[in-house]
């Protein structure tokens, strides 16, 4: 029944007159059997454990029940992946906490007591069968799908069970679910589920998903929530939340990657990191976008800090203009004020994928002024800068030396800030011209050379 090396019979001898008069439990007896011996156990057998599960040799499972129902915590400390054919948790104090990966076989156990697994994986081969009373998994759970069905991961975190139903139609394979107590690192915004699931499936390309979270999980309006699937970008397959039963539904998705759910804006497409500039009061706004994302469209977005009225300020046709290889720029020029930018892309499935938010303040010119034209001299076209500390009436002519106008390129009313514009001279002889600004009680002129 037992197979063993020489030089440990003495130590053997001890274990099975342990093990026959006192029953001892398997942690000590382990202890005991020292590395290069093997316990064998060729019939059904039950293993009470009450201390640390330290294999120090190879334990073969047979087709034994090992049952932990210490009354502090546990431990599972093999060099290797241990198996277990039969494995039942029942602890009335403490956590069975693994130190290695474990691979049931046939039938799991989870009466009272959680498994914490740390960073190692539970595995349930095949058809293997799961009871679960008040127990759960805090870690990874991986189960196979050998047929159509429904299986639960029974998954958790140290504040409670929060686990995931998979309903597979027609695919078959293996998948790997762990829950996590803290909100995705890849969102923006606070309006989150403060937990986050991540599912590894091989060979199931399709499933309906059903994710249970805790109350105390949700922040911001639960009702507004959405389902987020975050796969090097997010995306936002159908799905349903239920603000009563806190659970989220999806529907023929796609199960790998990270899930989640929160408010649509506040899941980040992460497609673009959005970044600026700010020179005289004019917001440089710039980005790159990544591949992946063709046939999307893009809108950059402006709002008033306070009161978050998001208004499009440039569209796709307006960025094309300012296109750099796969990276964008756009120059915005607003009244003095505090400003919040992003980028909005809507992909093919018209979903709104949003990037980081930039807040700008724009500060009110202490004084009018009117600046040199550049370049001067210039042959076909100049920039012309200016300033207005309060909204005025501007007016903004070009004369010859003459005194006749030529042109007027300002007659309007503006709010304070700063302003550019462009004088295209292509219709004039080359010579000495004059530009005059008034604004209220503020007039100033200036000189610039046209030259052919």
């Amino acid at each position: 029944m037992y197979k063993y090396s020489i030089s440990k019979i003495k130590i053997l001898f001890i274990f099975v007159a342990y093990f026959l008069i006192t029953e001892q439990t398997y942690a000590q007896i382990s202890m005991e059997i020292g590395t290069g011996s093997t316990m064998e156990i060729k019939k059904e057998m039950n293993i009470d454990i009450d201390g640390n599960w330290t294999n120090m040799g190879n334990f073969i499972p047979g087709k034994s029940t090992v049952t932990f129902n210490g009354a502090t915590n546990q431990t599972v400390n093999v060099s290797n992946t241990e198996r277990f054919y039969n494995l039942s948790i029942d602890k009335s104090h403490g956590d069975l906490i693994l130190l290695t990966d474990i691979i049931v076989k046939n039938y799991l156990g989870l009466s009272n007591g959680k498994v914490n697994a740390t960073e190692n994986i539970v595995t349930l081969v095949g058809d293997g069968s799961l009871e679960r009373g008040a127990g759960y998994i805090m870690g990874s759970l991986r189960k196979s799908f050998t047929s159509q069905g429904v299986k639960t991961f029974e998954v958790g975190t140290l504040n409670g069970y929060t686990p995931v139903d998979v309903k597979v139609s027609s695919d078959t394979g293996q998948m790997t679910i762990t829950s996590l107590a803290e909100s995705h690192p890849r969102v923006e915004g606070t309006s989150v589920l403060q937990r986050y699931w991540t599912v590894q499936s091989k060979d199931i390309k399709k499933a309906d998903m059903t994710f249970h979270y805790l109350p105390q999980d949700i922040s911001g309006l639960e009702n507004c929530f959405v389902a987020g699937n975050y796969k090097e970008r997010w995306s936002f397959p159908q799905s349903d939340i239920d603000p009563i039963l806190h659970i989220m539904s999806v529907s023929g998705a796609n199960p790998s990657g990270d899930w989640t759910s929160g408010q649509r804006d506040a899941l980040s497409s992460a497609q673009v990191a959005l970044n600026y500039t700010l020179n005289a009061n004019k917001v440089n706004l710039a980005w790159q976008v990544r591949s992946g994302s063709e046939g999307s469209s893009y809108f950059l977005e402006r709002a008033d800090y306070w009161l978050k009225n998001w208004t499009t300020i440039a569209n796709m046709d307006d960025l094309s203009k300012h296109s750099m290889g796969s990276g964008y720029l756009f120059t915005d020029n607003p009244p003095s004020g505090r400003y919040l930018y992003r980028l909005r892309q809507v992909d093919s499935d018209n979903n709104s994928l949003f990037s980081n938010e930039v807040e700008v303040a724009i500060e009110q010119p202490g004084s009018f002024t009117l600046e040199q034209n550049y370049p001067n001299p210039f042959n076909a076209q100049t920039k012309i800068s200016y300033t207005i500390p309060v909204d005025s009436r501007v007016n903004i002519i070009i004369f010859n030396v003459t005194g006749q106008i030529i042109t007027r390129l300002v007659d309007e009313y503006q709010s304070a800030g700063q302003y550019t514009l462009y004088f295209d001279a292509s219709n004039l002889a080359s010579g000495t011209y004059l530009y005059k600004m008034v604004a209220g009680s503020f007039v100033q002129t200036k000189k610039m050379v046209v030259l052919r």
